[in-house]
């Protein structure tokens, strides 16, 4: 029987062959019809991935800050998908000029894996708020290199991920020591969590650490919490 990881590898072998046109939304709303349209392919194929790393962002990057928000762009167009589990493609997304990144991927409880994330610049990224809160299925994420310089807020950054078993590359991160981090409810009921390696050198940019670890019974928890 095949691993998860050879079968994603295979339908990106399959998927890159074929290689799609860039598509440069210029808007928020155009985003999310191109992925509401890219779900429409997937349910009609019966697939299980949605690759989206030919979208670039460029265009939508150089509006002003309150106008290139991401906020819930996945949780409309996926809510289509019933009683199927798939993995999204996001990499080559160029995420440098925001500065907020809640809710991205909100309560997509169809998501199991997401490709593509430790290829991210987040270092200007100041808001995680709810990144991956309530994705209940999600149990594939890779966030290896993050530089979260200028992060302020991960509140219930995994809330409710509770078949997560692994978060790879979360203990790579890099922090600026000036900045104490709002990580309140960040695992919450991430209950098969297991491991997120050493984590103890957070101690000196976590804020708010209230239910940061609420009902993660299985991780071994860091020294400062």
């Amino acid at each position: 029987m095949k691993t998860l990881t050879q079968h994603i590898k295979e339908r990106l072998i399959i998927n890159k062959n074929f290689k799609q046109e860039t598509f440069k939304p210029n808007n928020k709303e155009e985003l999310k019809d191109y992925i509401s349209s890219k779900v429409d392919e997937l349910i009609k194929n019966k697939d299980d991935i949605i690759d989206l790393s030919n979208v670039d962002l460029s265009l939508i990057s150089q509006k002003p800050s309150y106008d290139k928000s991401l906020y819930q762009i996945f949780r409309e167009p996926l809510s289509k998908i019933k009683n199927n589990f798939i993995t999204v493609d996001v990499s080559n997304w160029d995420v440098t000029e925001y500065d907020r990144l809640d809710c991205l991927f909100f309560n997509c409880q169809c998501v199991e894996t997401v490709i593509g994330l430790e290829t991210w610049d987040v270092s200007n990224v100041k808001d995680f708020t709810g990144f991956f809160s309530q994705c209940s299925n999600l149990k594939n994420v890779n966030v290896s290199g993050w530089k979260l310089h200028n992060a302020m807020i991960t509140y219930a950054m995994f809330f409710g991920c509770q078949d997560l078993k692994t978060i790879k590359g979360i203990d790579t991160w890099e922090f600026d020591d000036i900045n104490r981090i709002d990580m309140m409810n960040m695992f919450y009921n991430c209950s098969d969590l297991t491991d997120i390696g050493d984590i103890d050198y957070w101690e000196n940019v976590v804020g708010n650490k209230k239910g940061m670890f609420h009902n993660c019974q299985q991780l071994i928890l860091p020294t400062w919490y």
